[in-house]
């Protein structure tokens, strides 16, 4: 039997998939199982291992990140000429899991003959056997949209590093390792914090254990990874590491030391909003000096360059927090040598969070806004890059989530 694994957001997304890394590694102890990454190669998608083309699999997995992929999976499906329709597709059979799934399964179900809702951790191989025989009996595995949604299977978080590296995935050669699941944080925006509210973290000994002999670069992988109450010995630990975004409330100036004396180069924050007035109101705490400190501080400890996420067409949102966004970008390049990135994405109304049923902003009234950003910092456009995510693709996930 063999199963094609894939993430629709591309060959780095599928490459740096733990999920992925975990249902390969159950699969390969069973006999009569073979999975392999299914990666898009000179305009075909195929598997990594074997070469096969995409169709000639029995199943594809399909892990997704968020409610978008949906569209790409639809996509990806089309340019292979792979039936969409499930009621009339004889193969491959598509089973679909991940963040995505459990904001909108329904949508899923049109496409997927079946979804699996929450954490597959250790029942990978069930998960399968029952797809594959057609039973119904797994409650968290639904095959029928008009089926009540259950509530998602959380598990805390499992051993295991990503089976290899790769110049293609999003943490280029690195040996992925997660060490907590959830976050202890409450975001009023954020969905994380409503799915997953405890925060589980593995000892520090048995991560160590994990990826002690590894040659490459350890990609620590952590929703919250500062509020590990044991990252510090972590850190000392290991000699190159890889980080996600780092909380900007829990940097201090012993932390960035150690970041920067393990080869990290680039520091990624995620302050959202540029005020103490919208931070108050998402309930993420915003402090400026903080922000000065690391800027001043990175270059300082060899760090290159530093990434910032903001999100515009929040609720509550006034020009004034649309400018401040913009100048605290413009004062970090004032007062650091820093290259800096910022992404700005339009804000979403997420499933179970605080601002649920907030409407989605106007897109002209969005377009304005992140011009008033990019308008901050035009003068010195070679220190400064600037990516957007809005538009009419962000208004298909909207109504995919609302629907």
């Amino acid at each position: 039997m063999t199963i094609g694994l894939l993430c629709p957001g591309g060959n780095g997304a599928t490459l740096s998939s733990l999920s992925l890394h975990y249902i390969k590694r159950e699969l390969s102890q069973k006999p009569g199982y073979f999975a392999d990454f299914i990666l898009k190669r000179e305009n075909r998608y195929r598997g990594l291992l074997s070469g096969r083309t995409i169709d000639k699999f029995d199943i594809l997995a399909v892990t997704t990140s968020w409610a978008g992929d949906y569209f790409k999976l639809l996509k990806l499906l089309k340019e292979e000429g792979i039936e969409i329709d499930r009621t009339k597709r004889k193969s491959p059979e598509i089973i679909t899991g991940g963040s995505g799934i459990a904001v909108a399964h329904k949508p899923f179900l049109e496409v997927s003959d079946a979804v699996f809702i929450g954490d597959g951790d250790g029942i990978f191989l069930k998960i399968f056997d029952n797809l594959l025989s057609g039973k119904t009996d797994m409650p968290w595995l639904v095959f029928d949209k008009n089926t009540p949604k259950p509530s998602p299977r959380l598990t805390e978080a499992v051993k295991g590093v990503a089976l290899f590296s790769s110049n293609e995935a999003i943490f280029k050669n690195t040996r992925l390792v997660e060490i907590s699941r959830g976050c202890p944080y409450k975001c009023r925006f954020c969905w994380l914090s409503s799915y997953r509210k405890k925060y589980k973290f593995r000892a520090a000994e048995v991560i160590l254990d994990e990826v002690s002999d590894l040659n490459e670069r350890a990609g620590l992988v952590s929703a919250a990874l500062l509020s590990h109450p044991e990252i510090i010995n972590i850190f000392n630990k290991l000699d190159k590491i890889s980080l996600p975004s780092c909380r900007l409330d829990l940097l201090d100036e012993e932390v960035l030391k150690i970041i920067a004396s393990k080869s990290v180069k680039s520091l990624t924050l995620a302050p959202e909003v540029g005020s103490e007035r919208m931070g108050t109101l998402i309930g993420k705490k915003f402090d400026m000096e903080k922000l000065e400190f690391i800027a001043v501080n990175s270059k300082e400890n060899g760090i290159k360059s530093l990434k910032l996420y903001g999100m515009v067409g929040l609720p509550g949102e006034n020009y004034e927090d649309v400018e401040a966004f913009g100048a605290i970008t413009r004062r970090l390049g004032e007062i650091s040598s820093l290259d800096i990135e910022i992404s700005v994405n339009q804000f979403i109304p997420m499933p179970g969070t605080d601002f649920q049923d907030a409407p989605f902003a106007d897109m002209k009234e969005i377009k304005y806004k992140m011009d008033i950003i990019r308008k901050a910092f035009k003068p010195d456009r070679k220190k400064f890059k600037m990516k957007t995510n809005y538009g009419r693709f962000y208004q298909k996930v909207f109504r995919l989530i609302r629907e």
